[in-house]
């Protein structure tokens, strides 16, 4: 069998729910999102344990994967339509957007980040958030003058 065989038969196996949560989350866990959204443990899990795999969940159960995983309610739907074997929920839908795109030094921003702790993590989250609050202060102020 050639390589180009190979690649034929290569077959996406992951459920919807993992994909998204690969895509959107950066392959966080879902444990992590759980803390990140300030949901007690369990709150997403639950619905993604094998025995609960292909349940469409309740819309509060939707919102909270929403919330923690910060994508598009659509998002969240389409894939667990799609495990519960109902696609046509969404179908008309208009397509929802896909994961962001990073530039390289966004990427490598990222990864560093998630490499810190505590509480060098929470000093770096406010000030990048500083820094995007003034630069966004010194635009407007460009505009208007």
């Amino acid at each position: 069998m050639s390589t180009e065989d190979n690649e034929l038969e290569t077959v996406d196996t992951r459920l919807p729910m993992d994909v998204v949560r690969l895509e959107w989350t950066g392959g966080m866990s879902v444990r992590s999102l759980e803390a990140r959204a300030g949901f007690n443990p369990g709150r997403l899990s639950q619905w993604l344990r094998p025995n609960r795999r292909g349940i469409y969940p309740t819309v509060y159960g939707l919102q909270s994967f929403a919330k923690a995983y910060r994508v598009p309610l659509a998002v969240i739907s389409r894939a667990f339509a799609a495990e519960a074997g109902i696609p046509e929920l969404h179908a008309g839908d208009p397509r929802p957007p896909g994961p962001p795109e990073y530039t390289p030094e966004e990427q490598q921003l990222v990864e560093d980040f998630r490499r810190t702790q505590e509480p060098v993590r929470s000093l770096l989250a406010a000030q990048v958030h500083l820094a995007a609050e003034r630069e966004g202060r010194r635009e407007v102020a460009e505009e208007t003058a």
